[in-house]
């Protein structure tokens, strides 16, 4: 396997995200012109269709919007958006079962340096696949080959091999040990050396079928620069739209929008606001006047005092010289 190197994240990913928890949306664009390449990635090596990989890279950045409020500092954001973006890819499983390979394709075009390129020398070799066949047919048979992977292993090979991610991110990313990623891919790469058997080199006594050479050409497919802006502009434009902070529907300025980016923080603010208006709306007790009280006995039983001392208010039939107590049973 090549050695994978670590997608780090950018050092003011924290600064970004803050100022895009407030609603600014320039600070959002930002975070997505900066992860939309690897986004894109791992949405078209799932797909196998450029079309389909924008629409889903659109729906991935909406709802890393949405969910912005939920992000915690502690985290990553590259991890985070990963995170959002494989369980939105996973979603394609029940598009595609009643889907016929063959109509699925819609392939990137290849960088125009790719025959410069060390894996390019290696496959055009004498006796390799790409003297056999063309790189167009080549990027069709591996493509397929990749969408007949089940979902998981595919996403892992995706990750690892054509997006060089390490081990240690892509554990993070699917939140399981390093040991699941490394079964998952060595699981896909025997998968891969049976559906790509055919592409082994002709040669007598060659070496097995190097998945990972294979899978590293991919690194050269690449959208159109202008697909890529419209579809950062189409992802914006409904990013506007979409208003993800519930405080700036009553505040237009945003410094008020810290209490709605954190749950903790919402729910202890409407707390707040709902116990102050059931305290307003809470009538005062009524403290009773007169000689009458309503007292409890050595027995807890409840009985009725009359204050005879006060004569003028007890009407004269009831006039004593005692206090009066009246009495009734527990049931």
């Amino acid at each position: 396997m090549n050695e994978n190197r670590k997608i780090e994240p950018q050092p003011d990913d924290t600064s970004l995200v803050r100022r895009a928890q407030a609603g600014e949306i320039g600070a959002y664009e930002e975070l997505v012109r900066r992860y939309y390449a690897g986004i894109y990635g791992l949405s078209y090596g799932m797909t196998g269709n450029r079309e389909e990989a924008e629409d889903l890279v659109r729906e991935i950045f909406v709802k890393a919007w949405k969910a912005m409020g939920r992000f915690y500092e502690r985290s990553v954001f590259h991890i985070w958006i990963y995170r959002i973006a494989l369980s939105c890819v996973m979603s394609i499983r029940n598009q595609r079962k009643h889907r016929k390979q063959g109509n699925i394709l819609s392939l990137d075009e290849f960088d125009p340096d790719v025959k410069t390129t060390e894996v390019y020398r290696a496959l055009s070799s004498k006796g390799a696949i790409l003297r056999k066949i063309s790189l167009s047919e080549f990027q069709q048979k591996l493509n397929r080959a990749l969408l007949r992977l089940p979902i998981k292993k595919r996403a892992v090979v995706v990750m690892l091999d054509v997006q060089e991610m390490e081990y240690a991110d892509m554990a993070q990313v699917i939140r399981g040990p390093e040991s699941t990623v490394y079964s998952r891919w060595t699981a896909a790469h025997r998968l891969l050396q049976a559906e790509l058997a055919e592409l082994k080199d002709s040669r007598p006594q060659s070496p097995e079928l190097d998945i990972a050479a294979l899978l590293a050409l991919k690194r050269h497919e690449s959208p159109d620069a202008e697909r890529v802006e419209k579809n950062i502009l189409n992802t914006m434009r409904i990013v506007r739209e979409t208003n993800n902070i519930p405080s700036l529907l009553i505040f237009p300025d945003t410094s008020f929008a810290w209490m709605f980016t954190k749950p903790r923080y919402g729910v202890a603010a409407l707390f707040i606001l709902f116990l102050g208006m059931h305290l307003m709306k809470r009538p005062e007790p009524h403290a009773p006047e007169g000689p009458f009280a309503i007292v409890r006995g050595e027995n807890n039983e409840l009985m009725i005092a009359v204050e005879t001392n006060q004569v003028e208010a007890i009407p004269a039939p009831f006039y004593v010289k005692e206090p009066l107590l009246f009495s009734f049973p527990k049931k």
